[in-house]
């Protein structure tokens, strides 16, 4: 038998779930401003640093200015998924 939910309740929940569908919308803003500062600064990346030899400090420029769009990628996943649960 559920119980029922009292007002005080009622009110966290909805609080919530308005945080919650703000992460979301905040999540997606930051995702298209990221792909497009990637967009607007191709050609110039292309220009600079894809036709030289490969150094460290090209490695570490391309792995801080790719991963994050994996990790958000992966990140969509499960801020978009419903019913997620913490059991493997």
């Amino acid at each position: 038998m559920a119980t029922p939910l009292t007002p005080e309740l009622e009110a966290l929940l909805l609080s919530s779930l308005g945080a919650v569908q703000q992460t979301r919308l905040l999540a997606v803003a930051s995702f298209a401003l990221l792909l497009w500062d990637h967009v607007v600064s191709l050609d110039r990346e292309i220009e600079y640093f894809w036709s030289g030899k490969w150094s460290m400090t090209r490695i570490l420029y391309f792995a801080n200015r790719y991963f994050p769009i994996l990790i958000l990628s992966l990140g969509f996943v499960c801020l978009f998924t419903p019913n997620l649960s913490f059991e493997l």
